[in-house]
């Protein structure tokens, strides 16, 4: 979630569904106890479900639930879908969970299913930025072209760039100032 905004909740948790073995419910991923209110970094957490493929596929509606829920209260969330995937889930995850002596998991966007375990750590890597900086050819032919176009914008396309735009220039989710 941005820095501006949190859940009005005291609760460290926050019990969402319970229905027979399945049980869902949020908390913080930040510290342990730590109540909803004061927490910038969530998880939805489940249990009790039968396969790796049924709790995949409830994850993602849970998901779809929080989503909803966030939208409604007017809090927006990062699911971190559009971070670069992380290639030392093979290689490190031993080596960590060797040298901690605990099962560690490296957790990655959207939806982990995993079976729960007592000792397990789940570990994520910070924010990683980038640039993006077209070719000096691409920048002077698009310029070339606009100018040769010469059309005026119309009052959709207009609000639709100044949009875009602004979204640049907005703390997000991800790289909170």
């Amino acid at each position: 979630m941005p820095s501006t905004a949190r859940l009005g909740l005291a609760a460290a948790e926050l019990l969402i569904h319970e229905e027979g073995e399945q049980r869902i419910w949020l908390k913080s991923s930040e510290k342990k106890g730590q109540p909803l209110r004061d927490a910038a970094n969530l998880v939805v957490r489940g249990e009790g479900y039968a396969t790796h493929d049924e709790a995949a596929l409830e994850g993602e509606r849970w998901r779809d639930v929080i989503s909803r829920s966030f939208a409604r209260i007017h809090l927006a969330a990062d699911f971190r879908d559009q971070d670069p995937m992380s290639s030392s889930t093979t290689t490190a995850e031993p080596v960590f969970s060797e040298h901690l002596g605990r099962h560690v998991m490296e957790g990655v966007a959207g939806v982990t299913v995993f079976q729960d375990q007592s000792d397990l750590l789940l570990v994520t890597a910070g924010d990683v930025l980038g640039c993006v900086r077209p070719s000096e050819e691409k920048c002077r032919s698009v310029f070339l072209h606009a100018v040769q176009l010469h059309e005026p914008l119309k009052v959709a396309e207009r609000l639709a760039f100044d949009l875009y735009s602004g979204s640049f220039f907005q703390t997000s989710a991800v790289h909170d100032s």
